[in-house]
């Protein structure tokens, strides 16, 4: 595990202008061959592994391409691929740029990822930390536009008792006043979030 943010490696510093952040976290994994890294996210499950693959694709969930970005910043190193593993399953789903083959190529287990080229990868990448930085200007800025996905997942987020999305569903809690209901009706109406 490489914990940056805190301890021995500092947070590592995304994005440009207005918008640019410091990000923290915790990489499982980090397997290098020469001056190359893939980045390695364990689950618990195959199905885990498949739901975050689902979410990355949706573009719900950036993790692993910022976790990747973090690793070229902190180690000079090139990335390219990132995955999620769960290895006592033996299910990997991934991302890898072509220049990977031959090191995907020895871990594969089921079908193989399909490879991006050289520039799209490296775009797959720049669009993460740009669509992050672009969110995180937003909300200095004050802005905070709900857009839930998928309402199942709303019962799963941890953040989930301090957001927004039941007053715009027209939920309000029993506990919310009078202007917090005229608020909600509004808002479920498409009259403001």
């Amino acid at each position: 595990e490489l914990a940056f943010g805190s301890g021995a490696h500092e947070a590592v510093r995304l994005g440009d202008g207005p918008g640019a952040f410091r990000l923290r976290g915790q990489i499982d994994r980090i397997d290098t061959a020469g001056r190359s890294a893939v980045v390695i996210d364990y689950k618990r499950s195959g199905g885990s592994v498949g739901a975050a693959a689902k979410a990355f694709e949706e573009g719900i969930d950036p993790q692993l391409p910022l976790y990747a970005s973090a690793v070229e910043r902190l180690f000079d190193l090139q990335v390219v691929g990132f995955e999620w593993v769960a290895a006592a399953r033996r299910v990997r789903r991934g991302r890898w740029s072509e220049q990977a083959a031959a090191l995907y190529g020895r871990r594969q287990e089921g079908t193989a990822p399909k490879a991006l080229a050289h520039d799209e990868w490296r775009a797959l990448l720049g669009d993460v930390v740009e669509r992050a930085s672009n969110t995180v200007q937003a909300v200095r800025e004050g802005e905070h536009a709900l857009q839930t996905v998928d309402a199942k997942r709303c019962g799963r987020c941890a953040y989930f008792h301090v957001c927004r999305t039941s007053f715009v569903r027209g939920r309000v809690p029993e506990s919310a006043g009078d202007q917090d209901r005229a608020g909600a009706a509004g808002a479920a109406d498409g009259a403001g979030a």
